[in-house]
């Protein structure tokens, strides 16, 4: 195989490889750890009666966001709860995030600014982000695409008075105000924050297509073996 031969196998592996990578991201947050702070039986084991302690678990918040074979994003947030189902969580946004920006969700949301209130029981701070309305089980798992890329953010869910205090959590980095990491994404949390879609497009809305990739790479190994020729001639 002759020199721009070569080049141009390189190259079309090269677009290959780009077009069917796809980065993906994990972490989790516990109660049982420090990174989900909150309020009633989901945050605190002793306010349930002695004989119900075996029974009891932390809230747990685990997610993975992953890069679609269109580089577009697909989000998912597991939360798991002891008693009282959840009602509603809140996964905060970049601001200029809209409602169109939430891709094949099956569940009722909405996209605004929710501040503490009565239906954000001990909510920090106010959150700008995506509301997903109607949850009913102790381990609701949110999934939705998005051409948003992920960046560090904070949530809020929360329930009724199971256990006889209001139920509610949100990641400990949340009560920091005006401060989300602004580092690049990894996997596991980053100051008990987690992963969210930000303002930003996701790379296949700002960089040619891998296909357009190979017909320019083929141009340059075109005038490489042209060049070579009128030298050699």
């Amino acid at each position: 195989m002759r020199g721009p031969a070569i080049i141009l196998f390189l190259l079309f592996s090269l677009a290959t490889s780009v077009a069917s990578a796809g980065l993906i991201y994990t972490g989790s947050l516990s109660s049982e750890t420090g990174g989900i702070q909150g309020s009633g039986v989901w945050v605190d084991v002793t306010l349930l009666r002695e004989k119900d302690y075996p029974n009891w678990v932390p809230a747990t918040l685990t997610w993975t966001v992953s890069e679609n074979p269109d580089m577009s994003w697909r989000y998912q947030y597991e939360l798991t709860v002891y008693r009282g189902d959840i009602s509603h969580m809140i996964i905060e946004t970049s601001l200029n995030f809209a409602f169109e920006d939430v891709l094949n969700c099956t569940e009722n949301y909405q996209v605004e600014w929710f501040p503490p209130g009565p239906s954000t029981p001990g909510m920090p701070d106010n959150i700008y982000g995506v509301k997903f309305d109607g949850l009913t089980e102790t381990t609701e798992t949110i999934t939705f695409d998005s051409w948003r890329t992920p960046i560090w953010g904070n949530f809020y869910s929360k329930d009724g008075r199971a256990g006889g205090e209001q139920n509610a959590v949100w990641n400990t980095g949340f009560p920091d105000p005006g401060f989300d990491p602004y580092s690049e994404p990894s996997d596991g949390s980053l100051s008990y924050h987690i992963l969210v879609p930000d303002t930003v497009l996701g790379p296949s809305e700002v960089i040619p297509e891998p296909a357009s990739i190979v017909l320019l790479l083929a141009g340059l190994s075109g005038l490489l073996l042209s060049t070579r020729n009128k030298r050699s001639g």
